[in-house]
């Protein structure tokens, strides 16, 4: 049942119409917006206004990841990226809020220097003579840490959509916020419209450096950790399931790669399919005459544990930005003026 609330939920706000009773719902969801909004607007007006304080670390950096809407953008796999980048030159470290237990276990298959908690302030003041630099996953709107560089990363969706708050849409804080930040990320840059949306970034943010990035698939793996070439999937019917922020994404890229979906199953970012809804998704695939499901790395935990009755394959995805070699440079040289 909830389950069902919650799709219904994202469904709705994410209509361009409704019908009449739809429009009274919405109205309510409207006003709703409109006490949230005027809430965050006082809250980074104290915080502009330094009415509210901020903690900046002296003898580390901090790179906050975040963006302006509630998921899917792809702040994780960026703090992964930025991990990988920088690990090898200098102590590192990832600190989250701590939900999601899902991209928890994500970051730890390849980040051993991951902190969780939702008092990221103090995790920073006990750490920071251990670690030269902080990478803060989902913290744009966590000011109680001054951060040393802020990165936003959107989709395109976040240029088409009419930009309303929580719980009307799916924005956490007005557009022009993204003045705050130091570089914005536009991901999955097959489907963004460049121009439209280096429009309106400048017409709020001039001086923001935007770069474009978006997943390549490097391969497939079994749930026995076998890997696999795309071509053993290729042209066969497959489904598809996400549990994540914009299934949407994850679903076109893999019909850019050239795989035949006859389902795209998805749920509510986060949930773990209990047996009885994995086994009736089996049970719906099976009668369908599909054997074989394709999953997220993240999805790999939302599913239960047992034998399964189809073939399931991890595809894994690596970030990749345009002229990342400009950003890298960027970054340590604000990393250097510091550090050094």
């Amino acid at each position: 049942m909830k389950v069902r609330l919650k799709k219904r939920y994202v469904a709705f706000i994410e209509e361009d119409s409704h019908s009449f009773l739809g429009n009274i719902f919405y109205l309510f969801l409207y006003l709703l917006s409109f006490v949230y909004k005027l809430v965050i607007t006082i809250r980074n007006f104290l915080y502009d206004k330094k009415l509210l304080k901020s903690y900046h670390s002296a003898s580390s950096f901090t790179i906050g990841v975040g963006n302006i809407s509630w998921a899917g953008t792809g702040k994780t796999p960026l703090c992964l990226w930025l991990y990988g980048q920088f690990n090898l030159k200098v102590k590192t470290a990832i600190l989250r809020r701590g939900y999601g237990k899902d991209e928890e276990k994500l970051i730890k298959e390849k980040c051993p220097e991951v902190f969780s908690s939702p008092d990221r302030l103090n995790l920073v003041k006990g750490l920071e003579k251990k670690y030269d630099l902080f990478i803060l996953d989902d913290s744009f709107q966590y000011r109680k840490l001054k951060k040393d560089l802020e990165v936003v990363i959107m989709g395109q969706r976040e240029f088409d959509k009419k930009i309303n708050l929580i719980p009307a849409s799916f924005f956490r804080e007005p557009f022009k916020n993204i003045k705050r930040a130091n570089f914005l990320i536009i991901n999955y840059k097959k489907q963004a419209n460049r121009e439209k949306a280096k429009r309106k970034i400048a017409e709020v943010a001039p001086q923001l450096e935007v770069y474009f990035s978006d997943y390549q698939i490097i391969g497939l793996e079994g749930l026995d950790e076998k890997r696999y070439e795309l071509s053993h999937l290729r042209g066969k019917k497959i489904a598809a399931f996400a549990a994540i922020g914009y299934p949407q994404g994850f679903f076109g890229l893999l019909k850019e790669n050239g795989f035949k979906l006859e389902k795209e199953i998805r749920y509510p970012d986060h949930h773990n399919l209990s047996n009885y809804e994995y086994s009736k998704l089996e049970e719906r695939l099976l009668n369908s005459g599909i054997n074989k499901l394709v999953i997220t790395r993240k999805d790999k935990y939302h599913l239960p544990k047992g034998r399964k009755k189809i073939d399931i394959f991890i595809v894994d995805v690596k970030l990749e930005i345009e002229n990342k070699k400009e950003l890298l440079e960027a970054i340590i040289q604000k990393m250097n003026n510091k550090l050094n």
